[in-house]
């Protein structure tokens, strides 16, 4: 009996022992990988944002004028999407919103990052619109493109 008790002792501290113990991960609840076990912050939280790139009728009808068909989308250097250059907004368009290009930005360990954005008309180097955006983790960024 006084084994079984020694035993169930050490047993019980041992494992009081390992559950204090501090775990280490990402404790920011607006990161990606957010561990909510985790109680010490071990600089791996991880962020992305959303930037939409759109245009509305004024900017179509010069594009058009200006011979545009199709146009591809670059964030950082890296396509996001197509539209057709009719593919105007008649008022800014929610994030997802069918029409305009919405991408998905993986901005590392950081909450905030600028980006650069260019639309070129598709399988031609003629660029129509290029600039910086700022993505915020966990936030839409919309650019209006104006001619």
């Amino acid at each position: 009996m006084k084994k079984a008790i020694l035993i169930f002792s050490a047993l019980f501290f041992t494992i009081a022992l390992f559950e204090s113990c501090d775990k280490t991960g990402c404790t920011d609840p607006d990161s990606m990988n957010y561990d909510p076990k985790a109680t010490q912050d071990d600089g791996s939280c991880q962020y992305q944002g959303q930037v939409v790139l759109w245009f509305d009728k004024t900017t179509r009808t010069k594009l058009l004028n200006m011979g545009a068909i199709s146009l591809t989308y670059f964030l950082d250097g890296y396509e996001v999407g197509k539209t057709s250059a009719a593919a105007a907004q008649d008022a800014e368009p929610g994030c997802g919103q069918a029409g305009p290009v919405t991408a998905t930005k993986n901005i590392g360990n950081v909450k905030t990052l600028s980006v650069k954005y260019e639309v070129y008309e598709t399988g031609t180097a003629t660029l129509y619109f290029s600039g910086n955006v700022t993505v915020v983790a966990n936030q839409c960024v919309k650019v209006k493109l104006v001619k």
